[in-house]
């Protein structure tokens, strides 16, 4: 009997561990969905108050500018002559002569350069001797007209191969004789005596410096303002003191087909110390003013997100995101289209804020303190 009762000791005694480890789980469950719920509650609770706490985010507003736009668009260019003439090389000979040097005022049609006449590629000679033959022929038939002796097809004959053999001349002569095709001042000459001059060469510069040119590109939506006859402010980065006034003289009508810009040309009057040359860089700026009123907005005010242009408007105490389409721009302002007389437009603050947001409007100098002091708690 005693024997029977052990075992169900062990049996009560097991039973009652067991039903005790299901309570300590129990209760340990219950604990921890005690702690997650208050837990997502804090958080809840945290996260409304944060919401409620920034729900209406200060920002910096301006009223869109309705009026004449003025703009100055700035190029980078380089100078030229007010006529400028590179003399290239036409065939492959060695430099002979030069006989100018830099600074040295030219005529038109003056010689610059001499090739080599006796080069494989010159035909000098052999041109040379058929026009002096060509001559003394002419001038035998012409004697031999007068006497009667000859026809005077015989006569016309020789007249006519005398003009061909002096027009090839001419033309093997300008081959190794380079000649300047304008009057004015040799500013570069770019090959040595007896260096080798290649077809398309340039041999030596020769430009007018008293009247020079800018020579910029402009892209393609300048070319909606840009006009010949617009006032143009031209100057040097090394003298931004030293501006000169000039006049867009020439736009090209086609693009570049590798920079897909225009070519656009300024002339303008050199100081009388002549120190604009040709080859420096230059700044030019293009005054223009839009023929009727336009809406123009800060740059700041733009906002672009996969390849669209919006703004926020704002309406009461909240924010209403709009695509424009831009304009012309200055340095601080640019032209839009979308938005209308009246409205007022979000100027600083538009990465904190999206379509609906609530909004105070506070001005520039607290939203810098703003900006400021969130930076600083940032780090």
């Amino acid at each position: 009997m005693q024997q029977q009762t052990i075992p169900i000791k062990r049996a009560m005694s097991a039973y009652l561990r067991l039903q005790t480890t299901g309570l300590l789980l129990l209760l340990a469950a219950s604990l921890l969905l005690w702690s997650c719920t208050t837990a997502e509650k804090s958080n809840a609770d945290e996260s409304q108050s944060t919401a409620e706490a920034v729900k209406e985010i200060p920002v910096v507003a301006a009223p869109v500018q309705f009026d004449n736009f003025a703009l100055t668009k700035t190029y980078t260019g380089t100078f030229e002559g007010g006529q400028q003439a590179n003399i290239v090389a036409k065939i492959t000979e060695i430099v002979e002569t030069i006989p100018v040097e830099i600074g040295d005022k030219v005529i038109k049609g003056q010689v610059v350069a001499k090739l080599d006449r006796q080069g494989p590629s010159s035909r000098y000679h052999q041109a040379e001797s058929a026009y002096k033959n060509a001559e003394r022929t002419r001038d035998r038939m012409k004697a031999l007209f007068d006497a009667g002796a000859v026809a005077r097809q015989t006569l016309d004959d020789a007249q006519t191969a005398f003009e061909v053999a002096s027009a090839e001349f001419e033309a093997a002569r300008s081959l190794v004789d380079l000649i300047s095709p304008i009057a004015g001042t040799v500013t570069a000459i770019h090959l040595n005596v007896g260096d080798v001059a290649a077809p398309g060469m340039s041999v030596v510069t020769v430009a007018e410096v008293k009247r020079m040119k800018i020579v910029f590109h402009a892209g393609e939506s300048d070319l909606r303002f840009l006009q010949e006859g617009m006032r143009t402010e031209v100057y040097s980065e090394l003298r931004p003191d030293l501006k000169r006034d000039g006049t867009l003289t020439q736009i090209t009508k086609s693009a570049d087909v590798t920079t897909r810009t225009f070519e656009a040309k300024a002339l303008f009057d050199n100081t009388d110390d002549l120190w604009f040359r040709p080859g420096m860089f230059g700044i030019a700026q293009v005054v223009y003013t839009t023929p009727e009123p336009v809406i123009a907005i800060p740059k700041t005010a733009i906002v672009r997100d996969q390849g669209t242009n919006d703004v926020y408007v704002v309406e009461g105490n909240t924010v209403r995101r709009l695509s424009v389409q831009l304009g012309i721009s200055s340095e601080l302002l640019i032209e839009v289209r979308g938005v209308s007389k009246g409205d007022s437009i979000v100027t600083m603050g538009t990465n904190q804020i999206e379509d609906g947001s609530k909004i105070t409007l506070i001005d520039a100098a607290r939203f810098s303190v703003a900006e400021s002091s969130s930076s600083e708690s940032a780090k």
